[in-house]
């Protein structure tokens, strides 16, 4: 694989994802991917140096890993209000797409294929805020979801404001690089999951993690969505193999 080039004005995207494809889970019968956004020339300023900080404050050293599920009855009142006022702060991106046990999916579609295809367009939206000249999308690696990320991700093209195909980079990353924007992305999908998780269990009141991450930026960097129901446009046409070519309709979208 060719060396990742990020150029200033190159757009970063790092996705994680929560839960399981099969949502066979009972405890958490949710899956999602999402993540976080910015252009290369700001990732040092907004992630990396400042996410790099709160790791030293808090754990001694910025090669420790920090991660969502395991701060959980452990982390102190300070780290969780310092990670609170990193995302307040921070002016980059977030997106995501997330679906539970009760999402109504046309067959054969599956939860994998649903929620990639979405992303992408979640996707498309960021880049059209940030108007970057290239694209690099960088993946937490898993042993599960490598494969289907490869395979839904063929043909994807994404066009700057004048119609031109931007150059796409797609890279994996494992866990134990401890890449800043990939353990923001974590916090950000693991927010969202805990979200469809409390929505599934008929909880309405809001997660103060969703709001944190999600409700404190302003809405044109913010591109999630939670779905209830799945169609495409065309009902009467073929079902396309490629997220690149789907026509999408989606009912009862929880922003």
């Amino acid at each position: 694989m060719n060396k990742l080039v990020v150029k200033p004005d190159c757009c970063l995207l790092f996705i994680d994802e929560t839960g399981e494809e099969s949502l066979k889970d009972p405890q958490f019968p949710v899956f999602g991917l999402g993540g976080c956004a910015v252009l290369g020339r700001d990732y040092e300023l907004l992630i990396k140096k400042p996410w790099s900080e709160l790791k030293t404050k808090h754990q001694g050293s910025a090669a420790v890993p920090l991660h969502a599920a395991g701060l959980s009855g452990k982390a102190s009142r300070e780290h969780l209000e310092d990670i609170g006022q990193f995302f307040r702060t921070h002016s980059f991106a977030r997106f995501g797409t997330v679906i539970k046990i009760t999402t109504v999916l046309p067959k054969p579609l599956w939860a994998y294929q649903v929620v990639f295809g979405v992303l992408i367009e979640r996707i498309r939206k960021v880049l059209r805020c940030l108007d970057p000249a290239g694209v690099a999308i960088i993946f937490e690696s898993s042993e599960r979801c490598n494969a289907l990320a490869e395979k839904y991700s063929q043909n994807i093209q994404f066009l700057d404001r004048k119609g031109c195909e931007l150059r796409t980079q797609w890279r994996f990353k494992p866990k134990s690089a401890h890449v800043a924007g990939l353990e923001v992305a974590d916090f950000v999908v693991n927010s969202a999951g805990g979200r469809a998780k409390a929505r599934w269990q008929g909880k309405r009141s809001a997660r103060k993690d969703f709001e944190c991450v999600f409700g404190s930026v302003p809405n044109h960097l913010v591109a999630f969505v939670e779905l209830d129901s799945f169609a495409f446009a065309n009902l009467g046409e073929p079902l396309p193999q490629s997220a690149a070519e789907w026509p999408l309709h989606v009912n009862d979208l929880k922003p």
